[in-house]
């Protein structure tokens, strides 16, 4: 009992130090919603990539049983500027169909517990761009970071 205890603190304090190091990464940005379109301009010059909050997903129980979690900073490359204002106004639908798809069937692994499948995560994603937005608006995923927290 008294390691579990001692495992799942661990598991906390992992997971607070993780999203305190994001937060310091993402800047004044973090969680203040997705930027203006004259902001993301200035940010990265590049009209062609929108970024998206970070997000969290489980995986697997490890071989211990303990809880893992994943947080993914994604950028979606889009085609012209039509197509960035569709992905700018559906981003909250956007966001929620990415957090039903991993915590429905969270993501899975390559080998086991050790390695996530990011190539499987991309297709899942691209899978609900299309599926909110219509085939063709998001021109790719990008998983700019990935964090594994836990186990």
């Amino acid at each position: 009992m008294l390691r579990q205890i001692l495992a799942m603190e661990r598991t906390m304090r992992a997971m607070v130090a993780a999203i305190l190091a994001m937060g310091l990464l993402a800047g004044p940005a973090w969680g203040a919603g997705a930027p203006a379109k004259a902001d993301a301009k200035k940010e990265d010059g590049n009209e062609r990539f929108v970024k998206m909050e970070p997000i969290s997903a489980p995986l697997p129980s490890g071989p211990k049983g303990d809880r893992r979690q994943m947080f993914i900073v994604l950028n979606l490359e889009v085609k012209d500027a039509a197509a960035r204002a569709k992905v700018d106004l559906g981003m909250p639908r956007l966001r929620d169909a990415f957090l039903r798809e991993f915590f429905g069937r969270p993501i899975g692994t390559a080998n086991g517990w050790e390695l996530a499948d990011m190539d499987l995560v991309k297709q899942r994603l691209q899978a609900q761009s299309d599926r909110i937005l219509g085939a063709g608006i998001v021109a790719d995923v990008l998983i700019v970071q990935a964090m594994r927290i836990g186990g």
